[in-house]
């Protein structure tokens, strides 16, 4: 019995979403040590700090969302929602999660694109409203 509802849970695509998005931000925070020390000094000063720290916050907040989606993945499942409104969920988890992150890469190379970094907070909150509602109203 516990066995088979381990292996229902692993295979959402959610969980592995989070296991690959901890992975890619775990190897780009070695990407920011390696890189920003290396090439410290072909840049100007602001321009360095500018991407230091676009790139640093990409880096937590990545790995921070990435627990979040594991966390909001094991969560939904327990709640008394239906299968759709679980699945609208986990699709604008996933999308919020993972545009954040990715709008902070993108500005850290100078693409700065403030409508993705909205829409994907926008997702974010959606989701965890449909999460505390499905939880909120479980019989």
């Amino acid at each position: 019995m516990v066995n088979e509802i381990v292996k229902r849970h692993l295979n959402q695509p959610a969980k592995k979403v989070a296991i690959i998005q901890m992975l890619a931000y775990l190897c780009l925070g070695y990407f920011l040590k390696i890189m920003l020390n290396h090439y410290r000094a072909t840049w100007t000063a602001p321009e360095y700090a500018m991407m230091k720290g676009y790139f640093r916050a990409a880096h937590v907040h990545g790995l921070t969302l990435s627990f979040t989606l594991l966390f909001y993945s094991f969560l939904i499942n327990f709640s008394g929602a239906s299968e759709k409104v679980k699945i609208i969920g986990v699709t604008l988890a996933i999308l919020g999660m993972t545009l954040m992150p990715l709008s902070l890469v993108l500005s850290g190379f100078g693409i700065k694109l403030l409508i993705l970094s909205h829409a994907a907070v926008i997702m974010i909150i959606a989701s965890v409203g449909i999460l505390a509602y499905a939880h909120l109203t479980k019989g």
